[in-house]
């Protein structure tokens, strides 16, 4: 039990729609959730084993649920008679719904692991160049270009005037960017050209 918690999904459509769990008693069912999790914190999930995959056995599971014992043990032998639980042949109390999920995510880890492998060791197709390509050509520099024909041509409009608070401009003349130096000239000259 010495595994870190891990999040598990509480299924209360499967907790209230369970027939064999709907006939049992109040006792059973709380100690049915109890053993849910104590499960899930289990080195093999689903599965209420020791460290060294040792079946606990009904005095133990008993205990580690804690309460009134001789209830607990009616209660135990009610969630197995009824089918809530299932014994293996190793004598392991498990839990058919969790031992299932458990299954499908370790295949679907599995075949999502071999895909990513296959992937990953595949030379790109030729065609596929432009799929993966840089989604910004250019980068900040073509957009620092793209600003500054944008205010020249704005200057060049006699109808177009460009106004920049004072906080603004002292924005501007903050900037490191190497580009920077181009756009403080452009704007701070137009701009104190007008005021």
């Amino acid at each position: 039990m010495a595994r870190e918690p891990r999040g598990h999904d509480w299924d209360g459509r499967a907790w209230l729609s369970d027939a064999a769990l709907s006939r049992c008693s109040f006792d059973a069912r709380a100690m049915w959730a109890d053993m849910i999790s104590l499960m899930m914190l289990s080195p093999q999930i689903g599965r209420l084993v020791g460290s060294d995959g040792t079946p606990w056995s009904d005095e133990d599971i008993v205990a580690a649920v804690r309460g009134d014992k001789p209830a607990l043990r009616d209660a135990l032998a009610e969630i197995l008679r009824k089918g809530v639980a299932s014994r293996d042949a190793a004598n392991v109390v498990y839990c058919r719904r969790i031992v299932r999920r458990e299954h499908e995510k370790r295949a679907l880890r599995k075949r999502v692991g071999r895909s990513r492998f296959k992937h990953e060791n595949a030379a790109a197709p030729s065609g596929d160049a432009a799929c993966n390509g840089d989604v910004t050509p250019g980068g900040l520099g073509a957009f620092f270009d793209l600003f500054r024909r944008f205010v020249s041509s704005a200057r060049s409009n006699s109808d177009f005037e460009v106004r920049m608070p004072r906080a603004s401009r002292q924005r501007v003349v903050e900037l490191q960017a190497p580009e920077a130096s181009e756009l403080q000239a452009g704007l701070i000259g137009s701009s104190a050209a007008k005021t």
